[in-house]
């Protein structure tokens, strides 16, 4: 009887027993009779998930038909060594992979290796449908019994445990380049390029048998993904490529021709449209299957194929020719960019020309996310955009009220309707029957997605190596070309702020979709990192990982009320752990919860309050998490918990709102303003109250635990007593405006109740 390991606890590469494995085939009858040996932790893991241990046999199984080269087994260890796992505060969960995670037994063998890079591969570029159709059209071709075969789920629950393996390699970027080597000049959304699963299952089969010597040679005829297929072919086995297009040319091939024989030929964009496989000798053809899957699935996503682009060249890989028009000439564009960073700067600062309702709006108070901050973020983080550095300075640094750089914004884009000319920008009736990828990219919308895109990243730590999704690249387009195409349900916002409303973080309203987070960076910048769009059970997200891709809030690592942290997201490769178990969601259990006994509400928000404990619980839709905020002297029953979505709108809404000129005098003191009397006065706390019985509150807190107890009780007070959302405003979180500021934007607001809440360095 042969005996199966699966994996092992040193994480070395090793080769278990192959007497089941025939030259060409898998012996099915050998895999039945053989026993699985494995340890009680490697079941754990695997458990965790979601994975069965019998689907990762036979995948180990699959997986020796595969020969890594050299190479390729050190691509995969370099992928394997460069996961990592960041813990949440108090270490209760973790983000990313795990030491334990399932992908580092798969790759502690040999079988395994071979495995790990089909299912982590296809998850990369492919939709779980797809990936996982493969997989099972695998199984087939080697002609397995189908009780043996493991289901559409379980090997859908394997390819989405490796998906995120690859992310921060540069096998996504190699596999988008060869995808779209013949589409250099792009001018519109790709759609199509996606081979049939049976048929993509035979030719990395072929791969398989010239990787093993058993072939000399394949020829694949192909659309899009057969570009995704020489990646694999190079990356993980070493072979020599060559790709042709239809009319016998050369695009590419990793050796010198005349000098060795190509092991895959690729004929790029020849495909046969009847679904038919034609297999002559060691030809192969691909056909085009994405109507059919789109049809099956019901959804574009599942046929989409994508590979990441590199931050160099993103916006001229993603968006071709119509981005070296947009570029032509830089002024149009770093007059817009310059004008929406001087607008950022007026709604971050709260100046005078912008309404108050949009303060709460803002997300992000970084540096990098207004101002000459954000120039400076564009310029770093986007190479290609370093053309723009001057326009884009000169335009932010123009004299004027907010008022005039609204205009020069509208002038700008006004200026890149009549270069661009797209249906969209001459409202042509013909618009609403047209498909969006029939149209080239209007530069309209390209400016606004290049702004966009730059004001959710500003306020983003990204994992190194990770780079955006093409898919998800043009899913941000997409996303502003319905606002554009929508405006109408807008009218009102746009007509009061002109076209500066289309880049303003405002999706929680009634402006776009309803989001699963207060911070709409979270699910944005996870999108542009998958390239798909995921199911969200709950709307008080804190973080979510999808495809292999997780984005979670600073706020869940490290507590904080500085500008740099509130609103931050990070993203990394991986998932949401919780003792070595997956998740795919983070929630709050709930939004203020409040437990007073004894004194005073006053004189309970003012006590001593220890660093919060985290709670964290398991729901039937994933986890869900609290902060417990508790009091410093021991047996006391007070505490307040909030979770972490609604603590970081708290923090984001409540700060901004008044605007301040005195910035660079620090004082720690609260001195009473002129016509003002202190009705009450305790350490730590001062009310004021003028002649009209106007009453400013101001808490001036050591501990960052007090502040945010204060800021959630005063919230919940006012949710408890309905009152209205203008006079939520009343609650000012501030760190850089000083008191007498504070009074003179509470005279001009006409409140007649406002809380302050301050750390002892901030201005007086």
């Amino acid at each position: 009887m042969t005996e199966i390991s699966l994996g092992n606890t040193s994480g070395a590469l090793t080769s278990s027993n192959q007497a089941f494995h025939t030259q060409g085939t898998v012996d099915w009858v050998g895999l039945a009779r053989s026993t699985l040996t494995t340890s009680v932790e490697i079941l754990t893991r695997c458990s965790g998930a979601g994975v069965d241990a019998y689907t990762i046999a036979v995948a180990q199984a699959l997986g020796t038909r595969f020969h890594l080269s050299a190479s390729g087994h050190s691509n995969l260890a370099a992928a394997l060594s460069g996961l990592q796992a960041y813990p949440s505060l108090s270490n209760a969960l973790w983000f990313g992979f795990g030491l334990k995670s399932v992908v580092h037994v798969l790759g502690s063998t040999r079988e395994g290796a071979g495995c790990l890079i089909l299912c982590a591969a296809l998850g990369e570029s492919y939709s779980p449908h797809v990936a996982a159709e493969v997989m099972l059209e695998m199984t087939d071709s080697c002609e397995a019994p189908e009780n043996m075969k493991p289901s559409i789920s379980q090997w859908t629950a394997l390819i989405n445990a490796a998906a995120g393996t690859l992310a921060s390699t540069a096998f996504p970027q190699h596999a988008e380049f060869l995808m779209n080597i013949s589409s250099s000049t792009r001018q519109r959304i790709a759609v199509g390029g996606c081979s049939d699963p049976a048929r993509l299952a035979k030719v990395l089969l072929a791969l398989g048998e010239v990787s093993k010597g058993q072939l000399h040679s394949i020829t694949v005829q192909g659309t899009m993904d057969s570009g995704w297929v020489a990646a694999v072919a190079m990356y993980f086995l070493g072979l020599s490529v060559q790709i042709v297009g239809k009319d016998g040319k050369q695009l590419f091939a990793n050796f010198i021709v005349g000098e060795k024989e190509a092991q895959l030929v690729i004929v790029h964009g020849s495909t046969r449209h009847d679904g038919s496989l034609v297999l002559q000798g060691t030809e192969m053809l691909l056909g085009n299957a994405t109507a059919v899957i789109q049809r099956i699935t019901g959804t574009e996503d599942a046929a989409r194929v994508s590979g990441r682009l590199p931050w160099e060249g993103l916006f001229s890989s993603g968006f071709g020719r119509e981005f070296q028009r947009l570029l032509s000439p830089a002024s149009t564009l770093g007059n817009a960019i310059g004008s929406a960073a001087r607008i950022y700067a007026a709604i971050a600062r709260a100046e005078p020309g912008i309404h108050p309702r949009w303060y709460p709006q803002c997300r992000t108070y970084c540096d990098s996310s207004y101002g000459i901050g954000f120039l400076h973020y564009i310029t770093h983080q986007f190479p290609e955009l370093e053309v723009l550095g001057k326009p884009m300075e000169l335009a932010l640094k123009r004299r004027g009220d907010i008022a005039r750089f609204l205009r020069f914004y509208d002038t700008a884009l006004h200026s890149l309707k009549k270069m661009c000319m797209c249906p969209l920008c001459c409202d042509s009736p013909d618009l609403d029957v047209m498909e969006l990828h029939d149209m080239e990219y209007c530069l309209v919308v390209l400016t606004e997605t290049i702004i966009r895109l730059a004001r959710t990243l500003a306020g983003t730590e990204i994992h190194s190596g990770l780079t955006p999704s093409r898919a998800g690249l043009e899913q941000f387009y997409v996303k502003q070309f319905k606002l554009r195409e929508n405006k109408d349900h807008g009218h009102e916002v746009v007509g009061e702020i002109g076209e500066i409303a289309f880049v303003l973080d405002m999706e929680s309203g009634s402006w776009g979709e309803r989001l699963p987070s207060s911070n709409p960076s979270l699910v944005w910048a996870l999108q542009l990192f998958t390239g798909r769009r995921a199911m969200y059970p709950h709307h008080s997200s804190s973080a979510i990982s999808a495809y292999g891709i997780c984005a979670y809030l600073e706020t869940l690592v490290t507590l904080s009320d500085e500008d740099e942290s509130v609103g931050k997201v990070r993203i990394v490769p991986g998932y949401i752990e919780l003792n070595d178990k997956r998740y795919s969601s983070l929630s709050d259990l709930f939004d203020v919860d409040l437990t007073v006994s004894g004194s005073s509400s006053l004189d309970w928000q003012l006590g001593g309050y220890n660093d919060p404990k985290v709670i964290v619980k398991q729901n039937s839709t994933g986890l869900g998490i609290a902060f417990s905020f508790e009091r410093a002297d021991r047996g006391s029953p007070r505490f307040l918990r909030v979770g972490p979505s609604e603590l970081d709108a708290l923090l984001t809404s409540r700060r901004g709102i008044v605007l301040c000129s005195h910035r660079s005098l620090i004082r720690h003191d609260v001195s009473v303003p002129p016509l003002w009397t202190i009705s009450d006065e305790r350490p730590g706390y001062k009310k004021l109250i003028n002649k009209d019985h106007v009453c400013v509150e101001v808490f001036t807190l050591p501990t960052l635990a007090q502040r945010l107890v204060v800021l959630c009780r005063r919230h919940n007070f006012w949710k408890l007593q309905r009152i209205a959302n203008d006079a939520e405003s009343a609650m000012v979180y501030i760190a850089h405006e000083c008191m007498n500021c504070v009074v003179q934007e509470v005279i001009a607001s006409k409140q007649e109740h406002v809380i302050v809440i301050r750390a002892p360095h901030s201005r007086n």
